[in-house]
């Protein structure tokens, strides 16, 4: 799509969206905006993983600012796409600390509650006796 941008990088109107900016975009892209706080703030953290969305001082729509798996950095233009919102919400926090140290505290309680080894001979003890006294009781009737 050569021509398709301006010599700072964005695309010019009348392109289908969502539109992969090319490397010589991102490039240009780059020299005009790696100044801009979000732009550079992403480029040196990388995080979060599933990129952001930079929306550009001039007025210029959404653009998705992500790299890859293989730390390739890409450029697409997202423009009134709900990917632009969904990208802008919270990341997705893992399950709450409290739930899984309630589940922990749970599981401990749990094993605590076991009967000890000495407990658990007692009980065998007991076992023993009672089928003992069944088989006593089966032979004198």
């Amino acid at each position: 799509m050569l021509g398709d941008t301006t010599s700072n990088g964005l695309p010019l109107p009348g392109y289908s969206i969502p539109y992969a900016f090319t490397q010589s975009d991102i490039d240009n892209f780059l020299a005009t905006y790696s100044a801009d706080p979000v732009v550079s703030q992403y480029l040196w953290t990388k995080t979060p993983p599933y990129g952001v969305i930079w929306n550009n001082p001039s007025g210029y729509g959404e653009l998705l600012l992500w790299f890859d798996a293989s730390g390739v950095f890409h450029v697409i233009d997202v423009t009134n796409m709900s990917i632009a919102t969904q990208v802008q919400k919270a990341p997705y926090e893992s399950p709450d600390s409290s739930v899984v140290g309630n589940i922990i505290q749970q599981i401990q309680s749990l094993i605590q509650n076991l009967p000890s080894a000495q407990q658990a001979l007692s009980a065998v003890e007991i076992l023993a006796a009672v089928v003992g006294l069944y088989f006593v009781y089966k032979i004198v009737k």
